[in-house]
């Protein structure tokens, strides 16, 4: 029994390398469309406040997503204007760049459709806005 717990977890820990790995390439991929500095994308941590810069949001949003619990109504504001870039919707952004973000961010990396930088010239969405979209989605 404990030899089959033993080989479990290893095989988990594998994957969540994998996962980790797709995660942080598919991040650098799109850093490298909208900054240029795709380096960034394979430091972790490092690699969401090269995010939040490159998107020109707030500084303090990097260090408020990292916070337990109310952190990820940031994260969700952050994925939501990564999402503006390439036109996606709130739902899309919801899940594909939150919850399957190794799979979100390979989507928009490889996306035929170009970023419309000029979503950055734009103001940061206000977390009011992001509050009421998601009641709007439940």
């Amino acid at each position: 029994m404990i030899e089959f717990i033993l080989n479990a977890s290893l095989w988990i820990l594998i994957g969540i390398a994998i996962v980790a790995a797709w995660y942080c390439a598919a991040l650098a991929i799109l850093l490298a469309k909208i900054h240029g500095s795709w380096w960034k994308g394979f430091i972790p941590i490092y690699n969401i406040k090269a995010l939040v810069d490159a998107l020109k949001l707030p500084k303090k949003w990097f260090y408020l997503s990292l916070a337990p619990y109310f952190g990820s109504v940031y994260v969700i504001a952050i994925m939501y204007r990564l999402g503006q870039l390439w036109g996606k919707h709130f739902a899309f952004t919801a899940f594909w760049l939150t919850v399957g973000a190794p799979v979100g961010f390979l989507m928009l990396a490889f996306s035929k459709k170009q970023p419309d930088f000029s979503v950055l010239d734009s103001p940061p969405p206000s977390l009011s806005m992001i509050k009421a979209k998601i009641a709007k989605q439940k």
